[in-house]
């Protein structure tokens, strides 16, 4: 029996027959010996769960199964989880390929912590095209996001910055965040949040991942990571798009502050982000907000250009 922590991987697949071997190759060649690799096929209609099964075959530690009935992106992810018994549960894409230490360097700063509190270890990413080409050796400076070792909620309400695919908590944090929330649309940003109100976040600037980014990404796309969406100079003000905004965030929120415990200051820099992405108070109110919290992402000119469109922006 081994002595190393057993960490389950848990991936959730969907339509993946283009990529999902290279990512299982990089998950075999992992130099973590303890592991096993939970992985729910959401009735796929290619043939990613042949691929799937066929690894199964010679890999007694990858166990894939099949949805009855399709439960979409999140649901397959809380499912999963719930069936995770591993020390370490790591979080996995069908489409990304792995460092070969990821795993190892993962575990080793996870057990360096006290495993009573909850935990959540994240990294850098490096971004690929589909072929695998370089775009950008650091997610974190490409997307402008910084790290502080102490208590950040404000930022993880907003800007996050936590990717699910580096992800890896331990027990006690998978228990804080089950169940999921009605109408969840990032199951990372849930579980960032709540570690960061309940646990320890420990983040490594080094790229473990390469994050593939092509024209069926769940999550994202080059033009939305890259933030280059709305970057004309005039903009009617009905069709002008705020950070956050329209995605689901305040509905979890509230769910968040009647679940939970939390003290005064928690509740109201919470409270305050759902001021602003319900957009009913004063502009400036809402400008006010994006300059006292880190909602938004580190770099001030984003600040402002986001103000000026709070004072322009069409009820």
């Amino acid at each position: 029996m081994s002595s190393e922590p057993l960490v389950t991987i848990i991936m959730a697949t969907y339509n993946g027959e283009t990529f999902i071997e290279e990512q299982l190759q990089s998950i075999i060649e992992q130099d973590c010996g303890n592991k096993e690799l939970l992985i729910a096929d959401d009735n796929s209609d290619d043939n990613t769960y042949s691929i799937l099964a066929r690894y199964a075959r010679e890999y007694e530690w990858i166990h894939p199964r099949q949805n009855k009935k399709r439960l979409g992106l999140i649901g397959n992810f809380e499912a999963l989880l719930e069936r995770a018994q591993g020390d370490y549960i790591s979080f996995c894409d069908q489409d990304d390929i792995w460092e070969r230490e990821k795993l190892s360097k993962s575990v080793k700063r996870l057990e360096e912590e006290d495993n009573r509190q909850a935990l959540l270890f994240h990294s850098d990413l490096i971004v690929v095209d589909k072929s695998l080409e370089t775009i950008a050796l650091s997610f974190f400076k490409m997307r402008s996001y910084t790290f502080k070792k102490q208590q950040q909620v404000d930022a993880m309400l907003g800007r996050c910055g936590v990717m699910g695919n580096t992800m890896m908590i331990n027990q006690k944090l998978k228990s804080l965040v089950l169940p999921f929330p009605d109408d969840l649309k990032v199951h990372d940003y849930w579980i960032a949040l709540i570690n960061e109100l309940y646990g320890k976040r420990l983040t490594s600037y080094e790229p473990l991942v390469r994050y593939r980014l092509h024209q069926t990404n769940t999550s994202n796309t080059l033009e939305s990571i890259r933030g280059q969406g709305n970057s004309r100079i005039y903009i009617p003000r009905d069709k002008i798009k705020l950070p956050y905004l329209n995605i689901n965030r305040e509905k979890n929120l509230k769910t968040l502050l009647l679940r939970y415990h939390l003290d005064e200051k928690e509740k109201r820099v919470i409270l305050d982000f759902i001021d602003y992405l319900e957009f009913k108070k004063s502009r400036l109110y809402l400008v006010i907000l994006i300059f006292r919290y880190d909602f938004l992402r580190d770099n001030l000119l984003y600040r402002f250009k986001t103000a000026l469109k709070i004072l322009w922006k069409k009820r």
